[in-house]
């Protein structure tokens, strides 16, 4: 990575809306990431670059908040997650 690069803290656990939610880094997903409300659970897949990982776990906290946003405009979202991002991280407002 460049000198210059700042990253986000891929953490274990984080708390959205009052839940404690668990991330995971596995491989072999469908996608770059998914969600599942029922066990509170984030899932990204490990083999992405850093930068990718950071941008799917935006992704997947919005999607997590908003489920029928994530399923009925998943592009829409992914949108969003991207646009998320850039700023925070083109803004070094990341670590």
């Amino acid at each position: 990575m460049p000198p210059n690069y700042i990253t986000m803290k891929i953490p274990k656990k984080l708390k959205i809306g009052g839940h404690v939610v668990k991330v995971k880094l596995l491989e072999r997903l469908d996608g770059d990431g998914e969600f599942d409300t029922q066990s509170n659970v984030i899932f990204i897949d490990s083999r992405l670059s850093q930068s990718q990982k950071e941008e799917t776990l935006i992704h997947e906290i919005l999607g997590f908040q908003n489920p029928s946003l994530h399923s009925d405009n998943h592009g829409l979202l992914q949108a969003i997650a991207h646009s998320i991002y850039q700023v925070l991280s083109e803004n070094r407002m990341l670590r």
